[in-house]
């Protein structure tokens, strides 16, 4: 331990610090004794340890090892490959994800075998990384380039720093270990703080900010009564306040584009107060918003939207995980009923953010056919956003219907002078590369390309969001950087009907290759015992054979829809994330205009009986003011009339039926 802080320099503060703690470490250890421990933080998105079967869980980790999204190791305390699998699995084992329920365990059970496993994974790693690191010194770049970019990475080090500090701790209070030991949990976690006290290595615009402020504010608390932390906890704390305000647009919805992030960092916010971290009151209205919009997140039927970088899952969680909520719509979400209130219908509608959801009443049986709509046309960062500008999710006749893709996986980065760095793509896997990608939304791809995620953020192309005649009724309006100007307008009358209509015009007269998709949910398919001679597809449900769908085109321009699924050249298209490292088939159709600076598409989504378009019906009108688009379901029939607004009215909208 003397040799390796005789590498840092005599004046620098980490040096500084460390010394002071560890020059007298038997002092250190009686104030330890004489004060009460903390318990373990939670600050996980859920309170695992409240689960049914959490400790039989622990203790197969114990003998089994670590799994996280199909990767493994076979043991937490043998010899471990620091770097195995890949890069995401890589992040999780650097950071001490394997330790979390076995930390806990500690606390709650306060059995030994669990703190001794954590004890061993811990001076495992700190043999391997942390000795060597002290010759480096806290400089994020240098570290990164002495040992990679897991070990000391930004969100690792914030999620390590908490876990250390119970295991210092805990070690500094128990006689059978030698005051060496202590000294050296407590040097690195003083470097670990000092690392993330630079504000070069702290992300305060990027959720990993969020658990870089609240593992250095638990460390910090634990031992605030020590030299360094006692100063570092009103810093930690003014920066876990202010990162809470960077998550979350005021109306609750987390920034980064995806329900699967706003419910995990939500999760931990709500562990952190329960931790008493943070105090209630402080967070309290914050708490409120964040819970009742991801209210409107979760579908009817409890699957979470996959919008942006999240897994496909159903999100109930038991009673013990809805019970620590305050938002009684939330709580019988993830409890399935067994706690709080059935949410309603409605609309939600948030237009600075990018949003709009409208959904029926929550289910009260299996028969009950529930719908839901969400919409998204936001763009505040890169950060877990996809292509997906102007992209929706919709539900129907008790029936997930258009879906995202998921997430995949993360993997390899790209080279950042690549062609697809420039475009905003982080990572390099084909797979996830189609994730992201323009083509795998149900939007409209203009030239064969993804949109550009380096360019500026818009905020939010969302411009109007309500109810008209008794239809929802959404409108956006998007201007591609020198490319064509993208105004879409959705039409839903739930059980019925949903009306896509996608206007563009590029006014510098560029042509343009424009593709309308739409990606089905894998329990659609192609409907095999009809014959399609409209020019439209019809579907049908696998578990619900008699629940069909027919897809229109209502302008002749926009041509025959065709459908593609589980294609992989000359391009991969047709294919759904079910979980982490996993495509599956399913069925996307799209139309297209080729080689023009204006074209307008209108597909319709019926489940009317003998539907077929009435193109002659229809009427386009150049400057959509008004269009009529007409179909026929059982010979009546039908039509949609849009009006796009001027000067900044809203679209206006009628059915003739």
């Amino acid at each position: 331990m003397t040799e390796s802080l005789s590498t840092l320099p005599n004046d620098s503060d980490v040096y500084s610090a460390i010394t002071t703690i560890t020059r007298s470490v038997t002092e250190f250890r009686d104030r330890r004794r004489s004060t009460p421990i903390i318990p373990y933080e939670n600050l996980e998105t859920s309170p695992r340890h409240l689960a049914k079967g959490f400790r039989n869980r622990v203790d197969d980790s114990l003998v089994a090892g670590y799994e996280r999204d199909g990767c493994t190791i076979p043991s937490l305390v043998s010899p471990i490959d620091w770097f195995a699998h890949n890069r995401s699995f890589s992040f999780h084992l650097n950071a001490w994800d394997p330790l979390t329920e076995v930390l806990m365990s500690h606390s709650v059970f306060g059995e030994e075998r669990y703190f001794e496993t954590s004890r061993i994974f811990a001076f495992n790693w700190l043999a391997r990384f942390q000795l060597a690191a002290f010759a480096v010194g806290p400089d994020p770049q240098k570290l990164d380039e002495a040992f990679g970019p897991m070990p000391w990475y930004d969100m690792a080090v914030g999620q390590r720093t908490y876990r250390l500090a119970y295991i210092a701790d805990v070690m500094a209070r128990d006689e059978r270990f030698e005051d060496h030991e202590i000294a050296m949990a407590m040097a690195s976690l003083i470097f670990h703080m000092q690392l993330l006290s630079s504000d070069l290595f702290f992300r305060a615009e990027h959720n990993h900010g969020f658990y870089q402020a609240f593992g250095e504010l638990a460390a910090a608390r634990r031992f605030r009564d020590e030299p360094f932390f006692a100063e570092r906890f009103e810093v930690a704390t003014a920066r876990a306040l202010a990162s809470i305000d960077q998550q979350f647009h005021s109306s609750g919805i987390h920034r980064e584009h995806s329900p699967g992030y706003h419910h995990m960092v939500m999760g931990s916010l709500i562990g952190a107060r329960d931790s008493g971290l943070i105090e209630s009151d402080a967070i309290a209205s914050r708490v409120a918003m964040t819970e009742e919009a991801l209210t409107w997140l979760i579908q009817p039927n409890g699957a979470l939207v996959t919008l942006g970088d999240t897994n496909p899952r159903r999100m109930p969680a038991g009673a013990s995980h809805a019970g620590r909520l305050t938002n009684p719509e939330l709580m019988y979400q993830l409890s399935s009923g067994e706690l709080g209130e059935a949410p309603g219908g409605g609309l939600r509608i948030m237009k600075a953010e990018g949003y709009a959801f409208a959904r029926s009443a929550t289910p009260r049986s299996s028969t009950d056919r529930w719908w839901y709509l969400s919409q998204i046309a936001s763009f505040h960062s890169r950060v877990h956003k996809h292509a997906d500008d102007l992209s929706f999710v919709w539900s129907d006749m008790g029936a997930e219907i258009l879906i995202d893709p998921g997430y995949y996986a993360y993997g390899e980065k790209t080279d950042p002078n690549s062609e697809l760095a420039k475009q905003g793509f982080w990572y390099s896997d084909p797979k996830r590369i189609y994730v992201e990608s323009t083509r795998a939304h149900s939007t409209v791809e203009i030239d064969g390309c993804s949109y550009n995620r380096k360019r500026k953020p818009y905020g939010s192309a969302l411009t109007y969001a309500g109810e008209q005649h008794g239809l929802i009724v959404t409108e956006c309006d998007l201007r591609h950087p020198k490319s064509a100007r993208h105004w879409r307008v959705l039409v839903m009358n739930p059980g019925r009907f949903l009306l896509v209509v996608d206007w563009l015009f590029d006014r510098s007269e560029q042509p343009h290759d424009f593709r309308q998709h739409f990606h089905f949910h894998p329990g659609w398919d192609i409907a095999s015992d009809l014959v399609t001679e409209n020019g439209g597809q019809t579907l049908v449900h696998a578990e619900r054979p008699d629940l069909r769908l027919a897809v229109l085109p209502l302008v002749a321009d926009q041509g025959a829809i065709t459908a593609v699924r589980g294609q992989e050249e000359p391009e991969l298209l047709g294919w759904y994330s079910d979980k982490p490292y996993s495509l599956i088939h399913c069925t996307t159709l799209l139309s297209e205009h080729l080689q023009t600076d204006y074209a307008v598409f209108a597909t319709l989504f019926t489940f009317g009986p003998n539907a077929e378009p009435a193109q002659k019906k229809t009427v386009v009108r150049k400057s959509m003011r008004p269009s009529i688009f007409s179909w026929k379901e059982a010979g009546h029939l039908m039509g949609i009339e849009v009006q796009r607004g001027q000067d900044g009215a809203p679209v206006k909208v009628d059915f003739h039926q």
